[in-house]
């Protein structure tokens, strides 16, 4: 048994010695229903029991496709303690999609939810019969009998593998150990000074990292609490009054869902969200006008605190310090904050005309970078000479080491010889009336004339009032880039709500949109207001 948290080698220990020393002590509340850690120890033990019964081997990979509920962390954990790899996916994913990881992990197990659709059983039951995949269904309704001794599990084990999106380009699986995920998980703890008495409040999806290792491994660590609501960037009502109900301490989103925090709510002042200490900001690229909106709206002072991170790093790299204002650079950048500790960051850099700051590809050293892609035969690394992880990201370090991200690396658009960074042409546009969210594209038609900036912006009413209106929204978009970049882009499109490509934690999908516009030009076209 385990006597002392810092003793803790993997999750699994975490869960033992919690269930042991605080049995009776709420974990996790989802749906307003509160489940203590001896009984998610139990219901975990349970379903391990039943896996190794039906076959599930130790190191053996297995999709699980459970959305946020009890069942998940039942699912979750019941894999891991078997010995197994646990794969979250996304709980309604296609067939293609399901088979595309089924292939790359080769996988031949996978959980669902018992209380999934009569239609979605049907589909999966079909595709699992088709492809020999066992299934095995998990609730949280289980007996309490078990097995009494389960594989040994050592901190280099693979924990689970986080799978990139892979919708629009190959799919690369990130395999966490027990040990980098507590690297990690102690990173993060020190750098936001995070103890027992926090209470997360998430509807941030579980199957994904910051989901799931921020908001629900970090208090399983301190012994704090977390509160789960159903999965939805467009839930912000719900996420609001759980935070103030629970009296929520720290929640976690990218710089949408605040937005959408201050322009969804007509009466702010009908939740107190004053128990807040810290709304971290990360996952896309973020704007100091949410913040100043933010805290505006309800009547906070600087708890927004931006952050940086990556799969490759298991999940965090930098944080802004708790309870500062922002720190912004001449451009209105704002800053992702100080290297975690023990984390180095270098800057590969790029030439740019006129650029004082040394700007370039973003490349990390953190004892919680993964050691390589799960089952990649290519001979490819994400590594340089001297085992600094390409992050893909260009951005710079100021003179006090402050980190700042200008884009990805492959969405950078080069217009007649310019460098422009979408997310800076993006914030433009979205501050125009009437813009409901806005993404920047670079396309090279096949006449090799370079790339040329295109434009798409959502319209925030499913219709104009009258096409001259909407023509003249356009115009208005051209006119503010010209203003502030000195150049026109070559198409602006203006499109329904909610038409632009997001991830489930709200991240803008540039080379999905880029895909979408070139290979299905009549799909695309059903949400085009204008031209």
């Amino acid at each position: 048994m385990t006597t002392k948290l810092s003793s803790c080698k993997t999750l699994i220990d975490l869960l033992q010695f919690n269930a042991a020393h605080s049995s009776e002590a709420t974990a996790f509340i989802i749906d307003e229903n509160k489940y203590t850690y001896s009984w998610l120890w139990e219901n975990v033990k349970y379903f391990a029991s039943t896996l190794i019964s039906k076959g599930v081997n130790k190191k053996e990979t297995v999709l699980i496709l459970v959305p946020n509920s009890a069942e998940f962390f039942i699912a979750f954990y019941g894999c891991i303690l078997a010995g197994a790899i646990a794969v979250p996916v996304f709980p309604k994913a296609g067939t293609d999609r399901c088979l595309q990881l089924k292939r790359l992990c080769k996988s031949q197990h996978m959980i669902l939810s018992a209380t999934i659709s009569s239609k979605r059983k049907v589909e999966l039951l079909a595709f699992a019969k088709k492809q020999k995949i066992k299934l095995h269904w998990v609730n949280k309704s289980l007996p309490v009998s078990s097995l009494n001794s389960f594989p040994k599990i050592s901190e280099n084990n693979i924990a689970f593998i986080q799978y990139t999106s892979g919708s629009t380009s190959f799919p690369k699986g990130v395999p966490l150990t027990h040990k980098k995920l507590l690297i990690n998980i102690k990173q993060n703890i020190d750098a936001m000074n995070i103890t027992n008495k926090d209470v997360f409040v998430s509807w941030l999806p579980v199957y994904h990292d910051m989901g799931l290792i921020l908001n629900t491994m970090v208090p399983l660590y301190t012994g704090g609490q977390f509160v789960l609501l159903a999965e939805g960037l467009h839930k912000v009502h719900s996420w609001l009054s759980a935070i103030q109900k629970f009296k929520g301490t720290i929640i976690t989103a990218p710089d949408i869902a605040y937005q959408l925090c201050v322009k969804s709510i007509r009466n702010h002042s009908s939740y107190d969200l004053s128990s807040l200490r810290l709304a971290l900001n990360a996952a896309e690229p973020i704007h100091i006008e949410t913040y100043r909106l933010f805290e505006k709206a309800f009547n906070l002072k600087n708890i927004m605190i931006a952050g940086y991170g990556l799969a490759e790093a298991t999940l965090a790299v930098t944080t802004h310090p708790v309870g500062q204002p922002p720190r912004t650079d001449k451009d209105g950048h704002v800053s992702s904050g100080k290297l975690l500790k023990n984390i180095k960051i270098k800057i590969a850099s790029v030439k740019q005309k006129k650029e004082k700051r040394k700007i370039g590809e973003v490349l990390v050293k953190s004892p919680a970078n993964m050691k390589g892609y799960f089952n990649k035969k290519k001979k490819y690394s994400p590594f340089d000479k001297n085992n600094y992880l390409r992050t893909g990201d260009i951005g710079y370090l100021d003179k006090k080491g402050y980190l700042y991200i200008l884009s990805r690396k492959k969405n950078i658009i080069i217009h007649g010889g310019i460098t422009l960074y979408p997310d800076d042409i993006e914030e433009v546009v979205r501050k125009i009336k009437n813009i409901r969210q806005a993404m920047a594209i670079g396309i090279e038609k096949p006449e090799k004339s370079g790339e040329k900036l295109y434009v798409f912006a959502e319209y925030k009413q499913p219709k104009c009032t009258s096409i001259d209106k909407c023509h003249e929204l356009v115009i208005e978009i051209v006119q503010s880039i010209y203003e502030h970049f000195g150049l026109r882009p070559a198409k602006v499109y203006l499109l329904k709500p909610k038409a632009l490509p997001i991830t489930p934690n709200g991240k803008l999908r540039h080379s999905s949109l880029k895909n979408v516009y070139l290979d299905s030009p009549l799909v695309f076209r059903k949400n085009i207001l204008v031209p």
